[in-house]
């Protein structure tokens, strides 16, 4: 554990203000996005290529998912409105990551596998076109993890170019962007769920979706000094590379919104340069900062436990709760 690094809050003032004015601004429920989207702050122009998938270079981590917009279009995570922040309501968390992209885009199935819904009603289950994610389409994949079935939900869309029951490939043509269902503006609203697909069941999609190549994907857990999670709580990162600045909050609550596995996280970005990142937590009227290494193609993390400050070291293994005996693993 590194001895932490903090200062008075006073000239960092600024930092949490920026940082709570975006978390605090007008934005979806649970799928909707203003009308006035900020756009990533990362180098303008097309990105890299992805990296080839499936992309898996340590046990724990799981690339299984293209991107569901062409690498022509805006296919990076719109910033202000990442998996687990509140917007409107403190119940109401958003459960997937939203595309900045005009209606009318070509929406692309992020893996091999079968249609189980299209039309309106997602949420409910049954047809209803007042339903929340408007026009939507579910995906059961072909594969699983974890012993466990993986689902894809693509909405707001426009127009469905797939029916239920058909088979998918991935990157394949499955519908066009829109602005149906609550929305107060064209984009694309992406889900990935994990043994049910049930709105309860979402994991935070940046930790699913293939890094573009050259960059890499940054989690981790911020908590208070005796472990309690800091909800809707800023964090600032900088590159010491290029003065870039990316400011996110940790997840606003636990209700359909679930830690990985492994990391046991409360925020990711993804799509990060791979390099060094200086990191500014704001603290009980003290600002902490660190520097973390991105690492290309693979997920950094990094702990923070209140006024002990940083550590680096990454989660302990998850030990299954059975494990063979030798007889049995040399008969």
């Amino acid at each position: 554990m590194k001895r932490p690094r903090l200062t008075p809050l006073i000239l960092p003032a600024l930092i949490l203000i920026v940082a709570i004015g975006i978390s605090a601004g007008a934005g979806p429920a649970m799928a909707q996005t203003p009308g006035n989207t900020p756009t990533p702050t990362l180098t303008p122009g097309p990105p890299p290529e992805l990296y080839p998938i499936p992309w898996s270079i340590v046990p724990h981590d799981h690339f299984f998912f293209s991107r569901p917009i062409a690498s022509t279009e805006n296919s990076l995570p719109l910033p202000s409105y990442r998996y687990g922040g509140v917007f409107f309501a403190p119940d109401q968390p958003h459960t997937g990551v939203d595309f900045g992209v005009d209606a009318g885009t070509e929406v692309l199935a992020a893996a091999d596998g079968q249609v189980l819904w299209v039309g309106y009603g997602l949420l409910y289950g049954y047809e209803d076109e007042e339903d929340p994610y408007g026009l939507a389409i579910a995906i059961e994949h072909d594969f699983g993890y974890d012993n466990k079935r993986l689902y894809t939900l693509y909405a707001h869309l426009s127009e469905a170019k797939v029916v239920k029951g058909q088979q998918v490939k991935t990157g394949e043509l499955i519908a066009l962007s829109g602005n149906t269902g609550f929305t107060t503006a064209p984009h694309l609203h992406f889900e990935v769920r994990l043994g049910t697909n049930n709105f309860y069941r979402t994991y935070n999609p940046e930790l699913w979706l293939t890094p573009f190549q050259g960059r890499g994907v940054l989690t981790g857990k911020v908590t208070d000094n005796i472990g309690n999670e800091l909800l809707d709580h800023p964090v600032h990162l900088r590159s010491l590379a290029t003065e870039e600045e990316f400011f996110l909050t940790t997840y606003g609550n636990d209700q359909a919104i679930n830690p990985d596995p492994y990391y046991k996280e409360n925020f990711a970005i993804s799509d990060l340069p791979a390099g060094e990142y200086e990191i500014t937590i704001t603290f009980e009227l003290y600002y902490y900062r660190d520097t973390v290494r991105v690492y290309p193609g693979t997920v950094s993390y990094f702990r923070y436990l209140g006024h002990w400050g940083f550590v680096d070291s990454p989660p302990p293994l998850i030990i299954p709760d059975y494990l063979p005996t030798a007889e049995e693993t040399h008969p």
